[in-house]
């Protein structure tokens, strides 16, 4: 069962400025497929437990004291990962109406590089700022003081979003992981192992292990695996590819493996998948 606390501060005139939600999960709970965000920047810090997310082809995985932010129009998904039980809390915040707020929003907004945001590893003045907005929400001050700290909030949100797009290292940034990630795209339609994917890039499978583990929170066989089946979920939803024939084209052996690692990811079979949806 999961609770939901949430905030759209309509009452302070800043509905179209940010929502912030809290979720409290006492049990695990099912994964949710595709979503879009079309118009808010999703802010999301783990307080305590797990989170998964699949943001188009990229998984992100974050434990508790992580963060991760997702812009506007991207598709998003749990990856056919089953949260347990646990805390998180997310802002969404809005640019259009930042702008009309914050009148330094266009600088903050633009510094912000989404690739070093998508895993946060340090994520506790985002858990404080986001905390420290619920609690404004419910104290009793004026209005008016409640507005100013909320605006204010948000403006120091984004300012060390900014400082941690120039600071924070860029996932990607390590030429391995990056020819890694180039390398698995390009090379969909095979099987492709993390033992191969060590020797092609020149390094240990150990090497290859931790860096998979430190950006994704996963081993590479895994992150293969999960990038496929996103893939797989795309030609499921064209009517005149059959289920065969996606299984091959993705490099699995059979259509019942493929099947099986399919209902591991989304629980539901690859027929049903596509009835569904």
């Amino acid at each position: 069962m999961q609770r939901i606390t949430s905030c759209t501060f309509q009452g302070l005139g800043l509905q179209k400025l940010l929502r912030v939600h809290r979720f409290v999960s006492a049990a695990a709970y099912s994964p949710f497929n595709d979503k879009i965000y079309r118009n808010f920047i999703n802010i999301t810090a783990v307080v305590r437990g797990t989170k998964h997310y699949m943001v188009a082809d990229r998984a992100i995985n974050l434990r508790g004291g992580e963060a991760t932010v997702i812009p506007p129009g991207k598709q998003l998904s749990t990856g056919g990962q089953i949260d347990g039980k646990g805390i998180h809390i997310m802002m969404g915040i809005y640019p259009p109406g930042v702008h009309r707020m914050c009148a330094d929003a266009a600088v903050l907004l633009k510094g912000l590089d989404y690739d070093s945001l998508s895993h946060i590893s340090d994520g506790r003045v985002i858990v404080g700022i986001i905390e420290r907005v619920f609690a404004i929400h419910s104290s009793k001050s004026p209005v008016v003081i409640k507005k100013v700290l909320v605006v204010n909030a948000v403006r120091e949100m984004l300012a060390h979003l900014a400082e941690l797009s120039t600071c924070a290292p860029i996932m990607n940034s390590s030429n391995e992981l990056g020819s890694a990630l180039d390398y698995i795209q390009a090379n969909i339609g095979k099987k492709t192992t993390a033992r191969e994917l060590a020797d092609e890039l020149n390094v240990s499978p150990q090497t290859l292990h931790r860096k998979f583990m430190h950006a994704f929170g996963m081993p590479p066989n895994e992150y293969i695996l999960r990038i496929k089946i996103e893939k797989a979920k795309k030609m499921l939803a064209q009517r005149s590819v059959s289920i065969l024939s996606c299984a091959y084209r993705l490099g699995f052996s059979s259509a019942q493996y493929f099947a099986t690692v399919f209902k591991r990811y989304t629980m539901q079979s690859p027929k049903a998948y596509r009835r569904n949806g």
